[in-house]
């Protein structure tokens, strides 16, 4: 169906005399004819789902912890983590420094849910085993530097942005703490400054 707006200027340009009727008829039943798009909304859907399910892989791993024990839990974390990330890099675009044409959506969508699943699985064995310790800053360096890779390498927008906030993470992690455990506050000056600097860095 042409929308209100189309059919409002195709008779202000009919009635200007800028547009022939028969082209003007043409041009709305075009419009009246053309199938709708759902091809945005699918998208933020199946990011979505993505991000739905890695969030309730969590909950469910954390409610069922006890029963299941830590390596059990660790392994099957890591399986679906290796089983989203290999079905992706089977069907991962050839290299170039151009935009890559898609190869599969569905790999795109597994590439997201695997990068989901690592943060959960670093989240885990944190908690679990402390294994950065007081580390925090590189909790939140190592999947900024793995998902800069993996989205230059797939040439995906959505990887590239949970880079670069876990770059500003990790910006924010190396400044603010020491602040708050001497009872300084947050040092504005230099969150700002060292923002800026990402900031102008990104571009």
């Amino acid at each position: 169906m042409a929308s209100p707006t189309t059919t409002r200027l195709l008779a202000d340009l009919t009635a200007e005399g800028l547009l022939p009727p028969a082209q003007a008829a043409a041009i709305a039943e075009d419009e009246r004819s053309r199938p709708f798009s759902l091809h945005y909304e699918l998208r933020a859907l199946l990011y979505l789902g993505s991000v739905l399910l890695a969030g309730g892989l969590g909950v469910l791993i954390y409610e069922n912890r006890d029963s299941l024990g830590q390596e059990i839990i660790t392994a099957l974390i890591g399986l679906a983590m290796l089983a989203a990330f290999g079905y992706a890099w089977r069907h991962r675009p050839a290299f170039t420094w151009q935009e890559a044409p898609r190869t599969s959506i569905a790999a795109d969508y597994l590439l997201v849910l695997s990068c989901l699943l690592f943060l959960v699985l670093e989240g885990y064995v944190q908690v679990a085993y402390g294994v950065f310790g007081t580390r925090y800053g590189l909790v939140t360096l190592l999947p900024a530097v793995l998902f800069f890779g993996l989205a230059y390498r797939f040439d995906h927008r959505g990887v590239l942005a949970m880079a670069i906030t876990a770059l500003a993470a990790w910006v924010g992690v190396k400044v603010a703490p020491l602040a708050l455990f001497t009872g300084q506050g947050f040092p504005a000056h230099e969150l700002s400054g060292l923002g800026l600097l990402l900031g102008l860095g990104l571009l």
